[in-house]
Order: structure tokens, then sequence, then C-alpha cells
């Protein structure tokens, strides 16, 4: 579960992007999900991006009713690309809600969405290359020995952050530089606030979304190691959520080639409650062995 964020609070972790950092539950299912983040979701007066507003218990919406509920699936989500099997099995997720009672509408558009990928690169690496600027050595944390002050920042740096850290520095001190942060980070902001309002208008509508997880299945550890811009794609369903700052579940619906595909329900600000409902609906109409892939 990624929960609305300052919704859980992120006192004591590294930030990386911090008007993106969410810290959200992972359990074997809804309920302990559901459970986990009862026990980490109240306010933290020493996090100042921590909502202070009243938390309800969430197992309580675990077993309610789901009939009536409204569904909308965006079109934008099922792409070029998406694989076969993927969009088989949520075409199957979504006629397991409607068994249920839920409305279920294909017709939504959220053109803005497809910006979303964009957009999370362009600031999350700025905001990183901020964030990680403190870790050279000298005040906290890993330091590596050099000959000088300066070669001890460089040889920290250097070892201390992996590739994919070093590329995202590197990127977003290139997006706040001089000369690039109007045509780069500013237009970002910009269109996150688009992709915010467009979720808030259909949320007038709907009481959740429903779309993939990702466009395929997992990929072997480090196949994409050598190519950055394919293993970013496989955030594309995620991150338009995550920028809008909203809740969204991620579980599993059913399997292709012998693994787990998933099912990704978002809800509006605070309304984890509603997504944890649904879920916890359609993982009992569902049942446990058609999601779990063999050992």
């Amino acid at each position: 579960l990624d929960p609305t964020y300052g919704r859980v609070s992120r006192f004591g972790i590294i930030a990386f992007g911090s008007s993106l950092d969410q810290v959200g539950p992972i359990g074997r299912d809804v309920e302990d999900v559901a459970t986990i983040l009862d026990g980490i979701g109240s306010h933290d007066p020493r996090d100042s991006t921590s909502d202070p507003a009243p938390r309800p218990d969430m197992r309580h919406y675990l077993g309610r009713d789901v009939a009536g509920k409204k569904i909308g699936v965006p079109r934008e989500y099922f792409v070029e690309g998406m694989e076969d099997g993927v969009r088989a099995r949520i075409d199957e997720a979504l006629r397991h809600l409607e068994s249920l009672g839920c409305e279920v509408d294909t017709d939504l558009s959220l053109p803005m969405t497809e910006h979303a990928l964009a957009v999370y690169y362009l600031i999350a690496p700025s905001e990183a290359s901020s964030n990680l600027a403190r870790y050279d050595g000298v005040k906290y944390g890993l330091s590596e020995r050099g000959g000088s002050m300066w070669e001890n920042m460089e040889q920290t740096r250097e070892q201390g952050f992996g590739d994919e850290v070093k590329r995202r520095i590197m990127l977003g001190v290139y997006a706040l530089s001089a000369g690039y942060y109007d045509q780069f980070y500013l237009k970002a902001q910009r269109v996150r606030t688009l992709i915010t309002n467009e979720f808030r208008d259909a949320f007038t509508r709907y009481d959740a979304l429903v779309t993939p997880t990702t466009p395929g299945v997992a990929f072997p550890v480090g196949d994409k190691l050598d190519d950055p811009y394919a293993m970013y794609l496989n955030d594309i369903y995620t991150l338009p959520s995550a920028v809008a700052g909203l809740p969204a579940l991620s579980l599993p619906c059913g399997l292709s080639e012998g693994l787990p595909v998933g099912l990704q329900i978002i809800g509006d600000v605070g309304a984890e409650g509603t997504i944890l409902q649904i879920g916890h609906a359609f993982e009992g109409a569902l049942g446990e062995a058609n999601t779990l892939a063999p050992l």
C-alpha cells in the first residue's frame, strides 16, 4: 500500500524526493496491510509533512459490502506494450468486481497521466540531488579517506552511491541548473498540478480507480540495468498516483507465464479505507489459489 502523502511519518528515513516520499506497508494479504497501517499511521509532530487529521481504524472497512461502489478504469493505462497475459488477468479482475456489485466504467479518460513518468523523473532526481548532497563523508555516514578533504568527499560519494543513484543525482543537478530550471523543473511542477486536478475531478464521479500495476510481469534481477529507460517504463502505471500524492493498493489478481499480475486500486486523498475495502472483497472473491506463483 502506498498511502496518501503525509499519512505515515517519514521521520528517521533518508530523504530522496521530499514531495514524493511515502512510507507504506507490504503484507501477505489486505488484512495484514490494514493492520500495519493502523500501527504506523499516527500523526508525528517530528515530521512537518505528517497530516494531523484523525485516522479511522482501517480494519473496520474490511468485510464491508462493496456493492454500488463506482469504479473507473482509465483507458490511458491500457496502452501498446502491455503484455497479453496482464491484460487478460485485469479483464478477469474487472469481471470479479462486477460480480461483487461494483459499477465498473471503462470509458474514463485521464489524458494528463501519460506525462507522469516524465514529471516524476524530473522532480524526484531534482529533489534527490539536493537531499543527498549532505552525504559528503564529513558530517555523518560513510566516510572514505582521501589525500585531501575534496578527495575524501569524492571517494565517499563514488563508493557510497550506486550507479542508479548517481544517474539520478546528475539528472537532478542538470534540471535545476541555471537556464534549465524553468524549462524542466518548473514545467514539471505545473504539469504535476494538472495531473492532480485531473484525478480530483475523477473522484467526484468514482469511489476508486482500477488499473494494472505494471505493463508486464517481473523480469529477471539485473535484466534491465543497461537500459534505464526500459526499467523506468515499468513504473508507468504507479507514478501518476504517486505524483498526485494519492493512496494506491497493489494486490495479485492472477498469474501470467507462472508469475503474479498486479491489480492497482487508486483512491482519493485520505481514502485508504475505501481501497482496502474493495481490495479485501476482491481478494476474497478471487481466492489465494489463483494468485500465488508456485515455488
